[in-house]
């Protein structure tokens, strides 16, 4: 029950860090978005007249756009990567766990099968050695009988 509870835990604070790094990193994502727009009108500002500096700044935001959009895509499925691995981890973990609880129990077992043959064994030696003086005193005391 405690190493569900660990291993939950682990996974939730896997889950919570990938949360907290995907949202650093769309929230630098969008402020750097934001520079290169304010750059990119501050531009537009200084050279009004020139219809080339216009298009090719437009096709540089288009362009950070579809890098800021891939840059997005490509942190979800990072993100998606990290959860399936942290998911994998949980599982690997939950059958090493599994495997050890079944090799101790497997020993536990034999170390009680173990201790039950010693334990009858040595009943059997002890109520031997009980019959053996149970004879001897017998065999004296029918021949002080005897006597």
């Amino acid at each position: 029950m405690k190493m569900k509870r660990f291993q939950q835990g682990i996974l939730v604070g896997l889950l919570l860090s990938v949360l907290f790094t995907v949202t650093i990193a769309l929230t630098l994502n969008d402020e750097r978005r934001r520079k290169l727009r304010y750059r990119l009108e501050k531009l537009r500002d200084a050279v009004p007249g020139m219809e080339q500096i216009k298009q090719s700044a437009q096709e540089t935001a288009t362009r950070a756009r579809e890098t800021g959009s891939n840059l997005g895509k490509q942190v979800q499925e990072s993100s998606e990567k990290l959860v399936q691995q942290a998911r994998e981890t949980g599982n690997n973990l939950g059958k090493q766990v599994q495997e050890s609880s079944e090799k101790l129990a497997q020993q536990a077992r034999e170390t009680g099968n173990n201790l039950g043959k010693q334990v009858q064994e040595s009943s059997d030696r002890l109520a031997q050695h009980a019959q053996e003086i149970l004879n001897t005193v017998q065999q004296k005391a029918s021949s002080s009988d005897k006597k």
